[in-house]
């Protein structure tokens, strides 16, 4: 969203309010952009006053575009959608892709009651489109897309190695991802653990923080890893992505499925070959054997290998980085982002 509401500013023509729900802005940086910030506080998770705090906001700023990210956003949009009819609803409701989706689950049925009164539906996999069943009349994808410029004047890589104590000959893995229920850390750990049986000089660097940070610590510990580094959340995140020699995305299955992962983009964009649990939008990043390797859920056996073949053989390792690279300048530019999303923006606003 962030790197959207860029894309709007640098083309100019976008007067934009971002309205969020959750206690601080958490991105420092947009208090410098030209938008206008406006802060709704929840006395509780579900807020039945922000309906009409929304809707009095909505009426206020008369927008062309209501545009909703998130699933409690679309939810929390619908009121004014249905009572400003000026404006046109854009639903950002989906971002990841799920199997065998029922009503039960609370962002599919999100999905169910606000499609109908949305004048067009956004995703970042065509995947997360058929598995929303969204009208495909309505329904557009659009991959995320990066800011190239985040990866240029980066750290020097030695300076980074020294702060971690790591040497200029290891072979460098890493995850970056929220220690959740949704992401798989404990494939990841265990891979790990095979890896350090046979001795090679492998490091795998876990990049991120959550609520079950501590948990995959002490399983670290049970296994007595000792090649794992838990970074704990890095906002310069780019400085040490360029370390690695491959980057991995483990996602727990039963759990969750990816939409596009922007951690695997950002290493694709730094030019590493990168592993990803199979599914979902994963399979539209990963052109299995070309820019890295998909692999099954819950299989420590075979990403442990996969790292070792890539540490095995580096001249591959560097084409699929190459190639990697090259789809990311493709495909998943913050510039092509932006040209689809104002086309969205121009398609609807002809109805107006």
């Amino acid at each position: 969203m962030i790197e959207l509401i860029k894309g709007l500013l640098s083309t100019g023509g976008y007067e934009i309010t971002l309205i969020y729900f959750t206690p601080g802005i958490g991105y420092p940086y947009l208090l410098d952009m030209p938008i206008r910030l406006m802060e709704l506080k929840r006395t509780a998770k579900k807020d039945l006053s922000i309906f009409s705090k929304l809707y009095r906001l909505i009426r206020n700023f008369k927008p062309d575009i209501i545009h909703s990210w998130g699933s409690m956003s679309s939810i929390y949009a619908l009121q004014s959608v249905l009572l400003y009819k000026r404006a046109k609803f854009i639903n950002g409701i989906i971002a990841d892709a799920p199997e065998n989706l029922t009503i039960k689950n609370e962002d599919y049925l999100r999905g169910r009651l606000t499609f109908p009164f949305s004048d067009a539906i956004i995703s970042n996999t065509f995947t997360g489109i058929r598995s929303y069943k969204a009208p495909p009349k309505k329904s557009h994808c659009i991959y995320n897309g990066m800011d190239p410029t985040r990866f240029m004047n980066l750290k020097s890589k030695q300076s980074v190695l020294n702060s971690l104590g790591l040497k200029t000959d290891e072979f460098v893995a890493g995850m970056i991802a929220v220690f959740e229920g949704r992401k798989d850390y404990e494939t990841i750990i265990k891979a790990a653990a095979k890896l350090q049986e046979q001795k090679h000089k492998i490091k795998i660097l876990l990049i991120g923080d959550g609520m079950l940070k501590k948990s995959m610590e002490e399983l670290a510990d049970s296994l007595k890893v000792k090649n794992v580094l838990f970074l704990g959340h890095k906002p310069d995140v780019e400085n040490y992505i360029q370390l690695l020699n491959a980057g991995v995305l483990t996602t727990n299955h039963p759990v969750h499925c990816e939409g596009i992962s922007n951690s695997l983009i950002e290493c694709m964009a730094l030019g590493k070959p990168i592993i990803g649990t199979a599914g979902g939008g994963t399979n539209e990043l990963i052109n299995d054997g070309y820019n890295g390797y998909l692999i099954p859920p819950k299989n420590p056996e075979l990403l442990a290998e996969r790292i070792l073949y890539l540490f095995n053989h580096q001249a591959i390792s560097e084409e699929m980085g190459r190639n990697g690279l090259k789809m990311a300048m493709e495909k998943f530019t913050l510039d092509r982002m932006t040209k689809d999303f104002i086309n969205v923006y121009n398609a609807v606003s002809k109805k107006l």
